[in-house]
């Protein structure tokens, strides 16, 4: 009969340490880990500038590279001033450990500066399936530029960080929805592309977008951008370690053609 009750007691005992754990696992799940910043900054890096230490032959033209610059720069631009801000946060969130909130949240926090600013930022992140959850960037600002609590941006990210989706809201002065940015990463194949749209529904450039893509499967051309406007789609496909490319512009040059440059950045035609 002794021998009974041990045995129940040490069942008993193991049923209620084992609720105990999930109990303490359930309320304080391990916090998601965030995403680097390559998910919402898109590469412009082989499209900053009309490379001119490239530019040696007198006799050579570089009428192709130069106008695909020009297409990407204005996206680069749009970006770059936008997105400084939040990035320059959120850059500073990656290496804080967040505070769990309860009810699967968790909050980072960073203090960095920005110009003549300082910016404090708060990132919240909701577990919201087991491959999805949620995060919100509310940036107050001290300064020559002050505002407090501002939604910069927020979107939905997977655990395996294979695909999210951030919305970027505009500025405090004008607190609507700017552009999205989506992405989508194969860690196997190291394939990755990212799409920004333009949002701003009173604006003549809503719906434009622009598409980087990322494949190293592909030897010829493994990167590309698809530049979406409203009367016209820009294909550019380069290759990002020999730095030769093409571009179609159906409207710029008035057919449907691929228009080269080869290494140096020069206009060539393919035999």
């Amino acid at each position: 009969m002794k021998r009974i009750l041990f045995n129940s007691t040490s069942f008993f005992l193991t049923i209620l340490f084992v609720f105990g754990f999930t109990l303490r696992s359930c309320n304080k799940q391990e916090a998601p880990e965030l995403p680097p910043v390559s998910s919402m900054v898109m590469d412009f890096s082989d499209f900053q500038s009309d490379d001119q230490s490239a530019k040696k032959s007198t006799e050579a033209t570089y009428d192709n590279w130069s106008h695909a610059v020009g297409n990407v720069f204005a996206w680069n631009l749009i970006t770059a001033f936008t997105m400084a801000v939040p990035v320059t946060v959120y850059s500073a969130m990656l290496d804080q450990t967040p505070v769990y909130l309860g009810n699967n949240e968790w909050q980072w926090n960073a203090v960095t500066t920005f110009g003549n600013s300082s910016y404090t930022g708060k990132l919240i992140g909701k577990r919201i399936s087991n491959e999805e959850f949620t995060m919100e960037m509310y940036i107050t600002a001290a300064g020559i530029i002050n505002y407090t609590d501002f939604l910069w941006f927020e979107g939905t990210v997977r655990y395996d960080h294979t695909h999210g989706l951030w919305t970027l809201n505009y500025n405090p002065d004008e607190p609507v929805e700017l552009m999205s940015a989506e992405w989508n990463k194969d860690f196997e194949t190291e394939a990755f592309n990212m799409k920004y749209t333009y949002l701003t529904s009173d604006s003549t450039e809503a719906g434009n977008w622009i598409e980087y893509d990322y494949n190293p499967a592909n030897t010829d051309y493994n990167s590309s951008y698809t530049i979406s406007g409203s009367d016209n789609t820009i294909n550019i496909e380069w290759n990002n370690i020999n730095k030769n490319g093409r571009i179609k512009d159906p409207v710029f040059y008035s057919d449907e053609q691929w228009y080269y440059w080869n290494e140096l950045l020069q206009d060539y035609i393919p035999e």
